[in-house]
């Protein structure tokens, strides 16, 4: 049950499932959400005994971030705009992350995109071991995230929030563990493979080029979830969705569409 969403020299995303469970009807437990009308954009894993945690999370940070009149405008940050701003963002996310019951527990790895009179900013909201990677032409992909062992439920505080800057021309990558999963060439890392996948082609196939070629082992193999965007590019729009297992009522969303009784497609306003 593969999901993915293409938005043409701006995003792809694609969540592929893993094979750790025999069953055909297997709901991936990871969740992606890409909220253009809020320029967010996410990754969650969560246990493959609670499949809906990852979305659940996402869901309410969603819901969290309905009533937030500084990201309606679209305007350029102040250094106190920016300040409040970060602080209000934990205390949101933190919300969310406390909704999760503690036996039901996810990784979150965030971006939030904005704009300084120095140029695009990211705030990175992170916790667990999904990834966010930024890649540059001149000087190639760099690490953001930290690896830690705090997961939503378990804990109510982020691991991470980090503000990063984002100069013309910087792709970056968002992806769960599963990526661990994808056989690289011998001799070739993770990191210089990611950088050959970012640095060519259109960013919308950036997801299949890496499956297509690596998504090879014989194994099972965790759930996937990847994103990978050009900031630079991201026009705010309606558009908002969640890929991954979502209960709808328990979320508190009334959608204007949804498909599949399992994975679905969270449409609060439009889609493209």
């Amino acid at each position: 049950m593969n999901r993915s969403f293409k938005c043409p020299g701006v995003l792809g995303a694609r969540l592929r499932p893993g094979s750790l469970d025999p069953d055909p009807h297997y709901v991936p437990s990871d969740a992606i959400m890409l909220d253009f009308r809020r320029r967010f954009f996410a990754v969650s894993d969560g246990s493959s005994r609670n499949p809906g945690t990852a979305g659940f999370l996402l869901a309410h940070i969603a819901r969290e971030f309905e009533d937030w009149p500084e990201l309606d405008d679209y305007s350029i940050w102040s250094r106190t705009g920016l300040e409040k701003i970060k602080a209000r963002l934990r205390r949101r996310v933190e919300r969310a992350m406390a909704a999760v019951p503690y036996f039901e527990s996810c990784t979150l790895t965030g971006l939030l995109l904005g704009e300084t009179s120095r140029g695009q900013v990211g705030l990175i909201v992170h916790t667990g071991d999904s990834l966010l990677y930024h890649y540059r032409p001149e000087t190639g992909v760099r690490a953001i995230s930290k690896t830690n062992f705090w997961l939503a439920g378990r804990s109510k505080r982020l691991y991470q929030l980090e503000q990063i800057e984002i100069p013309a021309g910087s792709v970056l990558f968002l992806a769960t563990d599963g990526l661990a999963d994808l056989v690289f060439p011998a001799g070739f890392g993770r990191e210089e493979v990611l950088g050959l996948c970012l640095g060519t082609g259109e960013v919308e196939d950036v997801s299949d080029r890496l499956l297509e070629r690596y998504d090879h082992r014989v194994k099972l193999a965790d759930d996937l979830s990847v994103v990978a965007l050009r900031p630079e590019r991201v026009q705010p729009c309606s558009t908002r969705i969640i890929l991954g297992r979502v209960d709808l009522e328990e979320a508190g969303f009334n959608p204007v569409e949804c498909s599949g009784p399992q994975c679905r497609l969270i449409l609060r306003d439009s889609i493209r």
